[in-house]
């Protein structure tokens, strides 16, 4: 495994602070850095911390390639569909075990790479004399970065090998551990994370990841274990905290200054207040000449027909969209969900100051979501966006709670509650789901709510995975547009995992291939 064998020392990129003036990496000379003379003070365990989240800024994880998980859903189109390179061939169903730029390896690569890191912390900050309350809680930290990684690498590729040491002390050529092996580690990890996590930070440290977060990647992890019971009792210890819900859904991504909001649980800091170090989301953004207001936008991502038909009307009721021709007919877009709005770019919405026109993008739609505001659009850097993006956010803790506790005992008086709570806050006018709903009607109600919810935040391809859904889903993906036909028709069930990267295979011939590949 040679990139969890990557050089530990990199802590020299550790964050120095991490607050809400999103400081930049401070570097370290290397030459003064070394395992003898590093992680021996309260300050080194912070920097080292630090170091884990620094991982998070790479290119093969939320720098870049994290942030475009729904072009693998039946959400999104990626611009160069029916390539292999990146994300093409896990979205198209011709993804193999090749491939020196796949999506595949990259998800490999950063997740081993963040928990190599985190091991090393949580290996020798123990061993610091130290405030007791700060050791808990920066191993708390780096140990739910631990089961972050190590979740995403069990829902995509199931058995994977299990690295809990230092890399000097680890197996050299480790073979894949079972699933269960795995889940207790992520477990274990999770409730020492939600044990001494703070519900909140101040000052420098705002930006660190919450209490909540933990208790909400908890029941993710559960709910895909089909753990009903434990997931509805940690998310329901999320929404104990009363973290609540942002008054407007649409200010949580396209307004700035208003990041870290109290229902933001953890997100990623990008750029300061500089206008330095900000993020490649642009590459959603289209490049269309005539939208020439964009910075910098590259149109890898085209939303699609069917998501927009997912939001219901603004009274609540299921949208149909009957016989309109959806490519010319603009009462689609009339009194609908205001979260669409917030949501997705259509023909006349506003684009960074300018109306958007259908015909800049194949699917006739693009992402709102973190797109900003032409007022501060001169002020920045081409090509950066400054915009944190949010990993975790206490609504998913009430649409896990319902999913959960449905799938439990029902339909419960608290899952329609949970439910109302979402659709109150997007601004539905009669947010109240029909009464008597069965624990089947109840269970696609909480699917659509997760959907148009979160859409365009990287959550629905583990949702479809879960669910085991992803391949109907993929196999309507592209209907609604007359004309066009994208529809993925050779997507096999053995997809529901990705191939072990044959890149590591070759390096490591005790690394078994995933059936299929």
């Amino acid at each position: 495994m040679k990139t969890y064998y990557i050089n530990i020392l990199l802590i020299i990129l550790a964050v120095n602070s991490w607050g809400c003036k999103k400081d930049l990496l401070n570097v370290k000379d290397p030459n003064n850095v070394n395992e003898e003379n590093f992680y021996k003070t309260a300050n080194d365990a912070v920097l080292g911390t630090n170091s884990v989240y620094g991982t998070m800024y790479r290119k093969d994880n939320f720098g870049w390639v994290y942030i475009w998980e729904s072009v693998l859903t039946d959400d999104e189109r990626w611009d160069s569909e029916g390539s292999p390179a990146l994300y093409g061939g896990v979205a198209s169903g011709i993804e193999t075990a090749l491939g020196s730029n796949s999506y595949v390896r990259r998800v490999w690569n950063a997740s081993y790479a963040t928990i190599a890191r985190a091991n090393v912390a949580i290996a020798k900050i123990p061993a610091i004399e130290m405030d007791e309350t700060l050791k808990n809680r920066l191993l708390a930290e780096c140990r739910f970065f631990r089961a972050f990684m190590y979740q995403r690498l069990l829902m995509r590729y199931g058995d994977v090998p299990l690295m809990l040491k230092l890399p000097s002390e680890d197996v050299l050529l480790p073979s894949r551990s079972n699933k269960a092996e795995v889940l207790k580690v992520v477990f274990d990890d999770l409730n020492f994370a939600a044990q001494y996590l703070p519900k909140e930070y101040t000052g420098v440290d705002i930006g660190r990841v919450k209490k909540g977060a933990a208790l909400v990647l908890k029941a993710r992890v559960e709910m895909s274990n089909q753990m009903w019971t434990a997931a509805a009792a940690s998310a329901r210890a999320c929404l104990d905290l009363n973290y609540g819900l942002n008054n407007s859904y649409s200010d949580l991504f396209n307004k700035p200054g208003t990041e870290n909001l109290g229902e933001s649980l953890f997100e990623i800091q990008w750029g300061n207040s500089a206008g330095d170090f900000g993020s490649q989301i642009n590459t959603r953004y289209t490049d269309n000449g005539e939208a020439t207001t964009a910075p910098g936008g590259w149109n890898w991502g085209q939303v699609l027909q069917n998501l927009v038909n997912e939001y219901d009307n603004a009274d609540g009721t299921p949208f149909v969209l009957g016989a309109r021709d959806v490519r010319t007919d603009l009462t689609q877009y009339q009194n609908r969900d205001p979260r669409l709005a917030a949501t997705i770019n259509y023909e006349g919405s506003d684009y960074f100051g300018i109306p958007w026109k259908r015909t800049w993008t194949a699917t006739m739609y693009g992402w709102k979501k973190y797109t900003i505001s032409s007022a501060v659009l001169n002020t920045l850097p081409k090509g950066t966006i400054p915009y944190n993006w949010i990993v975790l956010r206490n609504a998913e803790a009430y649409l896990s709670y319902a999913e959960a506790q449905n799938e439990a005992v029902g339909p419960d008086p608290s899952v329609y509650a949970a439910i109302k709570e979402i659709r109150r806050r997007a601004g539905i006018s009669n947010p109240d789901l029909p009464a008597g709903l069965t624990k089947e009607e109840m269970r696609n109600k909480i699917r659509h709510e997760r959907r148009v919810e979160l859409a365009g935040e990287s959550v629905r391809f583990e949702d479809l995975l879960r669910w085991k859904t992803l391949k109907s889903a993929l196999e309507n993906k592209h209907l609604g547009n007359p004309g066009v036909n994208w529809i993925i028709s050779n997507w096999g069930e053995f997809r529901y995992l990705w191939p072990i990267p044959q890149q590591e295979r070759d390096l490591n011939k005790n690394l078994t291939q995933n059936a299929g590949y």
